[in-house]
């Protein structure tokens, strides 16, 4: 089957869902812009690559990844309202999503550099609401980065922080991952995942304090780190450099949110925003929804699979990776169990 496997004007067999508009295709699959012949609404719908659809690992990974985003049910995160099989010789998994407009956080810092305190304030506590709700229905995210944070445009020039891609999500409580192989994007992963250690609510907002250091800094806090291994060491040993002229209470929680040992980070994303909430009274900073002058640049599509990048620290590691080949070169590395 073709990367794209449906043309334009073509509806998928058993379903209302017509292809308007192929967005993109990636290793995983394709998403479409699509029409709902019933009720007149568009959607964007990804479906599994026909190589793998045969694939059961990769099949259940998609079915996964659709059940838990369809828990969720905050207006910050991309909503997805149905899954399924069509129905005819492919038997191709789907699954429906609202449509975002916008841009992502990454293609924000990389047109603007820093944001403004304010403007990287509330991107922080939309994200931290919509982990909050994850957390409590157990999720964690896992691969907490620019790229799956989208800025969707609403009406009425507002827009509106939505948190993408539970892909590697992974319910606290499940016993059924593998320690020694490493998920997520090595660049925004935690020291507890890199060390082979169960993930908690504080790996999310480990990666939480990366965005916004890198979103007051314009630059990754380990930005130098060039390799796999070297990042790797920084996220385990380094202290990030807070510049001292950053308001003092930002600096206080960054410390807290990038501390190694996740018991010395917030206890939950309802604390981290209640801290971060103080502090910006105590800035003495008003809060308001960001306008879409705020963050102008070309319109994007929040549904095309995760670029894999040039920068070996950026790509995505799931399932390839072992955490041993990570840590190989550090005597003080704790291998995997």
């Amino acid at each position: 089957m073709d990367r794209a496997a449906y043309e334009v004007g073509e509806t998928l067999a058993g379903t209302p869902y017509r292809v308007t508009r192929h967005i993109a295709s990636g290793g995983m699959g394709s998403v479409y812009e699509v029409l709902d012949l019933s009720l007149g609404k568009r959607y964007a719908l990804k479906t599994l690559r026909g190589s793998l659809v045969k694939d059961a690992a990769i099949a259940r990974r998609m079915r996964d990844e659709a059940r838990m985003l369809g828990r969720l049910t905050h207006p910050n995160v991309v909503q997805v309202f149905t899954a399924g099989v069509t129905q005819d010789e492919r038997r191709v998994p789907y699954f429906v999503m609202e449509l975002l407009i916008g841009s992502t956080l990454r293609d924000l810092l990389r047109v603007r550099g820093a944001l403004d305190v304010r403007t990287a304030i509330m991107i922080t506590l939309e994200l931290l609401a919509a982990l909050d709700q994850a957390h409590e229905l157990e999720l964690v995210h896992r691969d907490i980065k620019p790229d799956n944070v989208f800025l969707h445009r609403m009406k009425r020039g507002v827009r509106t922080t939505k948190l993408l891609d539970f892909g590697v999500a992974d319910l606290v409580t499940s016993a059924n991952v593998d320690p020694s192989v490493f998920f997520g994007t090595f660049r925004y992963a935690s020291p507890e995942q890199l060390r082979g250690l169960p993930v908690s609510h504080g790996t999310d907002l480990y990666g939480v304090g990366l965005l916004l250091y890198e979103m007051l800094a314009g630059a990754h806090p380990f930005a130098r780190s060039a390799s796999r291994e070297a990042m790797t060491q920084a996220h385990l040993y380094e202290t990030p450099v807070l510049p001292n002229e950053w308001p003092a209470p930002l600096l206080s929680i960054l410390r807290s949110a990038l501390a190694k040992d996740s018991a010395d980070r917030p206890r939950d994303a309802w604390t981290f925003s209640a801290r971060l909430r103080k502090a910006t009274n105590a800035m003495g900073l008003e809060l308001q929804p960001l306008a879409t002058d705020d963050v102008v640049l070309p319109v994007v599509d929040a549904h095309v699979p995760t670029r894999v990048l040039a920068d070996p620290t950026e790509r995505d590691g799931t399932l390839d990776v072992t955490r041993q080949e990570l840590v190989a070169s550090d005597t003080r590395a704790i291998t995997a169990r």
